[in-house]
């Protein structure tokens, strides 16, 4: 039903990015990922400077491993909109799985100042910390990250606090009760 009203507004007015950008999520709902793409790329034909339709274009082409493009489709929707957090956080994911830790670390930064409420970016930033990826393994600097994401209710960094409480990590004391409380 969305798919059909959408196909309809787009016949309507064809020339309507945020039309063209309906279309491709209902598309992409429905499991039509060919489609999909092309809808955003009309949608950027339509409107270049539409940062939402690059950085849904990325979304659908990470979707589909292919991973250059949408990092190019992100920093496409970056150099529009510098403050779009969530583009720079899936820069980071793609740029981890690619091998480069410091650019993953870079947009993981940049997610977290575009957007301070952003829990995912902080824990992901702690999980580099505690990992020792792209920076010096640290727990006491993982745990800060972890706090900053537990304050905007994220419950990964909550379970990691809670676990680093159990054995002591972090200069977190052991401490099971609040290991059990977070």
């Amino acid at each position: 039903m969305a798919l059909e009203l959408c196909r309809r507004v787009v016949d309507i007015d064809e020339r309507d990015a945020k039309a063209w950008i309906n279309l491709g999520a209902a598309l992409g709902q429905t499991q039509q990922p060919d489609e999909e793409l092309e809808a955003y790329r009309r949608a950027i034909e339509i409107a270049p400077k539409y940062a939402e339709a690059w950085y849904n274009l990325g979304v659908a082409q990470a979707r589909e491993e292919r991973d250059v493009e949408a990092i190019h489709a992100y920093k496409q929707a970056l150099i529009l909109s510098p403050k779009f957090a969530k583009a720079w956080f899936n820069l980071g994911v793609l740029q981890g799985k690619l091998g480069n830790p410091q650019e993953k670390l870079r947009s993981y930064r940049k997610a977290v100042e575009a957007d301070h409420n952003f829990g995912e970016a902080w824990h992901n930033l702690g999980v580099m910390y505690r990992n020792g990826e792209g920076v010096p393994q640290d727990y006491k600097e993982a745990v800060k990250w972890y706090r900053k994401a537990a304050a905007q209710g994220y419950a990964k960094a909550q379970f990691n606090i809670g676990a680093m409480h159990e054995r002591g990590e972090g200069g977190l004391p052991v401490d099971e009760a609040k290991a059990l409380a977070w």
